[in-house]
């Protein structure tokens, strides 16, 4: 394996659960783009952006003590082939994407993460970030998300894996009421997000990147705290979340054992590995 990725493995277990279940999760790939049917105005704009996260994700990178080789300056486009192409050879259960892959909505942008979507052919879930926008304001979106603006659930054997679209740092109605349902049911439930939350737990290592880059319990915004409370409520069946947005890796306890843990950018070639098993 060449030196732009950097794979990453962890494991849940859980009970009821049989056999061995493998998704593979990536994020904040930015991807900015032009084709042939861009007009000029949007090829400008991609060059501009891809020269910005060229500079950016090797800051970031230095931030977070992860490797930079000469192959993380690759373009974005060569990026996501790269992690499409690798999903292609292990065949996870769900390739899970946990939003930022555009850098912004653009019509080339859209049309390359189809195609990326359309060859590789899998089970996947895709949870919008913010650079992406939200369902219920860019509905072009939800063609990504299987057409819902809700929550989109995988079934696996025993445990579900749900992606819940926080790209405005908070949720809809509808989001909650279905959020509570998973989270009351008996199924173990893993969520996929782009915005991490932080909790009593592990609110002091999520305050060292910023209130820009997590969900908390002490948001203004009262369906921002009620999504909060149902995941780190006691008795709820979600048991971990799988998230982006800051750039780096890391992973924190948000609730009792729970573990919440965000994955670093693709543009470094970041590749989580993540497995359920039974207990």
């Amino acid at each position: 394996m060449d030196g732009f990725y950097q794979i990453k493995e962890n494991e849940l277990r859980l009970p009821g659960v049989t056999g061995e279940h493998v998704f593979l999760h990536i994020s904040d790939t930015h991807v900015s783009v032009w084709d042939e049917l861009s007009t000029g105005e949007e090829r400008e704009k991609a060059e501009k952006q891809e020269e910005s996260w060229q500079r950016q994700r090797r800051s970031f990178a230095e931030a977070f003590h992860e490797p930079f080789n000469p192959e993380h300056t690759i373009s974005s486009r060569e990026a996501l082939h790269k992690l499409f192409a690798y999903a292609k050879e292990v065949r996870p259960e769900c390739f899970l994407l946990s939003g930022d892959i555009l850098d912004y909505r653009h019509p080339a942008g859209f049309r390359l993460l189809e195609k990326e979507l359309a060859d590789y052919g899998g089970e996947y879930l895709f949870a919008p970030g913010n650079h992406e926008g939200d369902y219920e304001s860019h509905p072009e979106l939800t063609a990504f998300n299987r057409g819902s603006a809700g929550v989109t659930v995988y079934r696996g054997g025993g445990f579900l894996v749900a992606a819940l679209d926080d790209s405005k740092k908070t949720v809809s109605d509808r989001q909650l009421e279905e959020l509570r349902a998973i989270a009351a049911g008996s199924v173990p439930a893993v969520l996929l997000t782009h915005i991490p939350i932080a909790t009593a737990e592990n609110e002091a290592e999520m305050k060292r990147f910023g209130d820009y880059f997590s969900i908390s319990e002490k948001s203004e915004d009262g369906n921002a705290r009620e999504l909060v409370r149902i995941l780190s409520a006691p008795d709820s069946a979600v048991c971990g979340i799988l998230c982006g947005h800051v750039h780096g890796y890391h992973s924190s306890v948000y609730a009792g054992e729970k573990r919440q843990i965000c994955a670093s950018s693709g543009l470094v070639g970041f590749v989580h590995r993540f497995t359920v098993r039974g207990a």
